[in-house]
């Protein structure tokens, strides 16, 4: 079984938009971007104002320019690897770094 996992920010408010959890729901909430729901996107992003894009579902001021873009290369890795549906991680790479870094130190046992 193929799973493919992406931890992108704006990939995850590009799955808001289609109607996956918010994060306020928790981290271990099912969440997806679904191929299905990228049809069309980088379109209909391109043709709304900052303002209007900003307003969508989980889309944070910040990213709202670059939203076009990150649905056009979602898509095109999608297409290109023939994924239907990324899962989508809470966690991105400076938090696996420090998970990984954790994992390597040497346990300490401490004498109570």
């Amino acid at each position: 079984v193929r799973h493919f996992v992406a931890t992108s920010k704006s990939f995850r408010q590009l799955a808001r938009i289609n109607g996956a959890p918010p994060s306020s729901e928790g981290h271990h909430i099912s969440r997806l971007l679904k191929r299905s729901g990228l049809d069309g996107m980088a379109e209909r992003l391109v043709e709304m104002s900052l303002d209007e894009r900003a307003k969508l579902p989980g889309v944070s001021r910040g990213r709202a320019q670059q939203l076009p873009a990150a649905a056009v290369v979602a898509e095109g890795v999608m297409n290109a690897f023939g994924i239907d549906a990324f899962e989508l991680c809470p966690w991105a790479l400076r938090e696996g770094m420090i998970l990984q870094y954790l994992d390597a130190m040497p346990v300490q046992h401490h004498r109570a």
